[in-house]
């Protein structure tokens, strides 16, 4: 069961025979007015209760830690209909400092993808950078800014190899913040 709009949904086949066509459940929830505009999910909550919700027509302030913050979320066109929720990107900001970023780019889609079937946060390669000597760069700030237990050469091959590392030698890394249209998303360092 998918969340996205009907573009990306695929007719049933069995045994190479597609004839019964399929709707997103959303749209099925939405046209037959059982859900309005809104729904909302959480992946996971605190780690004794390590699951999540799907709450349709709404959202469960019994779940959230702060206040709700909108963003408006919006169809790709400059590729086609392909169905995505996507909401416009304004900036990419590590801790205090600002980096790189031009909204052209990001947004050359019709905005920064929303997929709740993904764990992945990928930015553009002049935003994020490839190397940590690639100044104004994600990269570059997340080690000027690090101030924890990795060595210099740990976390040059963490942020620029993606090795493992434990989870007490992630401490230490800065705050990730996504500007949205109408909002900020901070993501933590055990989240990127």
């Amino acid at each position: 069961m998918g969340l996205a709009f009907s573009a990306l949904s695929e007719d049933y086949c069995y045994n190479d025979d597609c004839d019964v066509s399929s709707t997103p459940i959303l749209d099925t929830l939405m046209d037959d007015g059982t859900i309005k505009e809104a729904f909302s999910v959480q992946l996971c909550g605190e780690p004794q209760d390590m699951h999540g919700f799907l709450n349709l027509g709404g959202y469960e302030p019994t779940h959230m830690k702060d206040s709700l913050n909108w963003t408006t979320a919006e169809k790709t066109s400059t590729l086609g209909e392909y169905g995505y929720w996507l909401s416009y990107m304004v900036g990419v900001r590590v801790a205090d400092k600002s980096v790189s970023f031009s909204e052209s780019v990001v947004n050359d889609y019709g905005g920064a993808l929303i997929d709740t079937g993904t764990t992945e946060i990928m930015l553009p390669s002049s935003t994020l950078g490839s190397s940590i000597e690639d100044s104004d760069t994600v990269l570059k700030e997340l080690y000027d800014k690090y101030d924890g237990d990795m060595s210099s050469t740990e976390l040059k091959e963490f942020l620029e190899e993606g090795e493992c590392m434990s989870r007490s030698k992630l401490d230490g890394l800065p705050t990730l913040y996504l500007e949205l249209d109408g909002m900020t998303l901070s993501v933590e360092h055990i989240h990127y």
